[in-house]
């Protein structure tokens, strides 16, 4: 109970921070990090998986999606 008007004041501020996606019309919390942080992020986590991960030499199968595929 004692807690009960903090809990209030930070719903409030995060719905407040909401959005709507224009793309997916789902909503996000915005302000906690700028486009260009999230494309610099975005960016680096592909170097990452990039560097991480052998490609492929198998031609037959370097395009395909198994897991998309019906």
């Amino acid at each position: 109970m004692k807690h009960q008007p903090l809990i209030l004041l930070t719903f409030i501020f995060l719905f407040a921070a909401c959005t709507t996606v224009p793309l997916t019309n789902r909503r996000q919390v915005t302000g906690v990090y700028s486009s260009e942080d999230i494309i610099q992020m975005s960016s680096a986590a592909y170097k990452q998986v990039m560097d991480s991960v052998p490609l492929s030499s198998n031609e037959a199968t370097a395009f395909t999606l198994p897991y998309l595929t019906a």
